[in-house]
């Protein structure tokens, strides 16, 4: 189940990251349903590993 809200007219979710022992989670990711990429700045996942 995922936890979707609605903010500023945009729909955000969490989003939880997993490469084999580690996970992030990330908070207030805007989902695009019209968008065929997924874009997450890999700078971010470093400072938060």
């Amino acid at each position: 189940m995922y936890n979707l809200h609605y903010k500023n007219g945009l729909l955000y979710a969490s989003i939880i990251l997993r490469e084999r022992d580690k996970s992030v989670i990330i908070d207030d990711v805007i989902v695009d349903t019209g968008e065929y990429r997924t874009i997450i700045l890999t700078d971010y996942l470093n400072d938060n590993t």
